[in-house]
């Protein structure tokens, strides 16, 4: 019985770093609110992507995505936005990353002054390790 612990704890060691290994993305898709596709196309270009941008030159992130879609036919616009991590240190340490990037950047710009709860509601949000053969 202890033989199989040591084998079982031994096997996980050797697994350990290539879960670290791993990449992680985060898939969002946004549904733009009351007409206010101006207003949420000005804060993911000005935003969301300058961020990623510069999350990218810093090795914070391994990549990005981000696609706009509509308003079409009287229905609302949609954003699709993607990040995908090198590891899972970058994943976990995105918020506090993000955060120096945000300051560094002087802050959040909005377009009429509108809050990001008055255009935007996700509508799906799923964060995924990816293997190489997804990529």
């Amino acid at each position: 019985m202890t033989m199989r612990y040591i084998i079982f704890f031994g096997l996980l060691m050797l697994t350990v770093p290539s879960l670290k290994a791993q990449k992680i993305s985060t898939l969002e898709i946004v549904e733009v609110l009351n007409k206010n596709q101006a207003e949420a196309e000005y804060y993911y270009r000005n935003n969301w992507k300058v961020l990623r941008e510069q999350a990218l030159k810093s090795n914070y992130i391994d990549s990005f995505e981000f696609m706009i879609g509509g308003p079409e036919d009287g229905k609302p616009g949609h954003i699709v936005l993607l990040t995908t991590y090198a590891n899972s240190e970058q994943y976990e340490k995105a918020e506090e990353n993000f955060g120096k990037l945000i300051e560094s950047l002087g802050g959040i710009k909005l377009l009429n002054d509108k809050k990001p709860a008055d255009f935007r509601k996700f509508i799906y949000s799923q964060s995924e390790l990816v293997s190489e053969s997804k990529l």
